[in-house]
């Protein structure tokens, strides 16, 4: 009989989550908060977007700006997403 020592399976996280993690949200749909956008303007440089099928590139887009948007590689979904936060206006609360 052969003996499994330490077995462990690692399973890869979805691109939704691993931005959710990084920009320090508790739930998904924290991601539409102006918080979020903040941050994900510092988080998104260091997430790789090659690792996830482009599939789940374009659902991820189409979660966080809540439309429906087409794109045709990894790097355009990492570009459309860096402007869409970089151009989120957050506009303080009227006193």
């Amino acid at each position: 009989m052969q003996r499994l020592e330490n077995a462990k399976v690692e399973y890869e996280q979805g691109l939704l989550e691993v931005i959710k993690q990084e920009v320090g949200c508790d739930y998904l749909s924290d991601l539409h908060a102006a918080y979020s956008f903040m941050s994900m303007r510092r988080v998104l440089p260091k997430i790789d977007f090659h690792r996830y099928s482009l599939a789940e590139c374009q659902d991820a887009l189409q979660y966080i700006c809540a439309q429906s948007i087409k794109i045709s590689d990894q790097s355009q979904a990492k570009a459309y997403l860096q402007e869409f936060s970089d151009n989120f206006n957050v506009k303080a609360p009227k006193a």
